[in-house]
């Protein structure tokens, strides 16, 4: 029998052609599918999450939404709803949270529920972030609204206004005596909350590897401001908050990875400013190590603590 030696390439060519309509079909059928715009499943949130939803409170980037709700006990709480396969959720730590919960943690109330296209995890409601909190009461923000200014910006200056006003009102500031590098009584307390909540999940095993100013969490109660580390077990597939060595391929974050993302956001509370730069030079900038501790030149202590802890070499963290 003869030995048709083009076969195998005959074959080949066949699969990667079926390979390629496939993939073809699969980018269509995404493109037909606005996840951004598709509304709340809401016989899926009343039925499996026992919910009603009042409104929503956050929006992130492909489909990530929180709203604002309550179960059947009337307890408000927040409904996280994120696109499956953008978001990595280690239901271990979710689960262990929702059964050991912390203060200054904002643990689930259950674990993650899925639909056809989104997970959805039920936490405790918080009111603003910590990046809300500070750039309101930094001096050197501006949230004058102009006339080209595009609604979701007039949305957030409004906000921010608004924040800013109550704090003042209140009379909670940034830095104490208005000397940068020096916490007031308020900041000071908050930094010792996301230390607390830190070191509960270090204690624990658990790593965040996604720590940032907009995932501390503040809670408004009886005139007192409290800090919780938010999305514990939940993190972004891309655009996390990074260390240096977690630009090497394969590396996972790590208890000392997270040493490094807290001391930027403590020095975020000192300064109103991130070491590294805003977010345009941010990630250039961390992965040569130009980091720009100026403006704590007043507080010594605090600046040789964060410098350590902002070391290129996890060791010395």
């Amino acid at each position: 029998m003869a030995h048709n030696s083009g076969e195998p390439d005959r074959r080949r060519e066949e699969f990667s052609q079926d390979m390629g309509r496939l993939i073809l079909q699969a980018v269509s059928r995404l493109r037909d599918t606005d996840l951004d715009n598709i509304g709340v499943d809401d016989a899926f949130v009343v039925e499996m999450l026992g919910i009603k939803l009042s409104k929503e409170i956050g929006k992130g980037k492909n489909g990530c939404a929180v709203y604002s709700g309550q179960i059947y006990d009337s307890t408000e709480v927040a409904v996280k709803r994120f696109v499956k396969g953008h978001i990595e959720v280690d239901s271990h730590i979710i689960n262990f949270l929702s059964i050991n919960p912390h203060p200054n943690v904002v643990c689930p109330v259950s674990g993650v529920k899925y639909n056809r296209y989104f997970g959805y995890i039920i936490q405790e409601l918080c009111h603003f972030s910590l990046l809300d909190l500070i750039d309101a009461l930094n001096p050197l923000c501006n949230f004058v609204v102009n006339p080209d200014d595009a609604q979701p910006m007039i949305d957030y200056k409004e906000k921010q206004k608004a924040l800013r006003d109550t704090m003042r009102t209140r009379g909670i500031e940034l830095w104490a005596h208005k000397a940068v590098g020096y916490p007031s009584d308020t900041v000071l307390k908050l930094m010792r909350d996301i230390t607390s909540g830190l070191h509960y999940l270090h204690m624990h095993d658990m790593v965040h590897g996604n720590l940032r100013a907009e995932n501390i969490l503040i809670v408004d109660k009886n005139g007192v401001l409290s800090a919780k580390i938010s999305d514990a077990g939940i993190a972004a597939v891309s655009g996390r908050a990074t260390a240096p060595e977690l630009y090497n391929a394969g590396q996972r974050p790590t208890t000392k990875s997270d040493m490094f993302c807290y001391a930027s956001i403590i020095f975020f509370c000192l300064t109103g400013h991130h070491p590294f730069g805003d977010s345009i030079v941010r990630d250039k900038r961390t992965k040569k190590n130009k980091k720009d501790m100026t403006l704590l030149q007043r507080n010594y202590e605090a600046s040789i603590l964060l410098g350590d802890l902002l070391s290129t070499d996890p060791n010395l963290r």
